[in-house]
């Protein structure tokens, strides 16, 4: 790939980070998208997307933050979850929403849905919906 080829897919990608939610932004670019013989996608050749250093690692300042990373590393098989590291982009899913959302409803007393993991999807964002909907409740 060109210094400019290059260049075109930073600009293509910032355009795309701003615009869509962060599961849409594809983590890996391919020059092509492996086919098999019967033109469906070959999974198992596409390059691992390498997702370290997406953003800083900023570590749990409280005992609920230190539980909810926990929850998310341990749910999304990662060694380890900052408070900002994203649950879309780190690959979560609807049914690691309603893991997430039933082991942290059941450690801090409050009923998370799974809606609201996708829309607090850090650690950061639902330690404070969780003040939230303790101070409401």
């Amino acid at each position: 790939m060109t210094v400019a080829a290059l260049e075109d897919v930073r600009v293509v990608y910032g355009c795309l980070r701003g615009a869509l939610p962060g599961a849409a932004v594809p983590a890996v670019v391919v020059d092509a998208i492996p086919v098999g013989a019967d033109g469906s996608v070959v999974a198992g050749v596409l390059p691992v997307p390498d997702l370290r250093g997406l953003r800083p690692y900023r570590s749990p300042g409280s005992a609920r933050q230190e539980l909810l990373c926990t929850v998310f590393a341990e749910v999304l098989a990662r060694p380890r979850w900052g408070l900002d590291d994203d649950f879309l982009v780190m690959g979560g899913e609807s049914i690691d929403a309603m893991l997430i959302a039933s082991r942290v409803s059941a450690a801090v007393g409050v009923e998370l849905s799974v809606n609201e993991i996708f829309d607090a999807p850090t650690v950061a964002e639902l330690d404070r919906l969780l003040d939230t909907l303790t101070t409401d409740a």
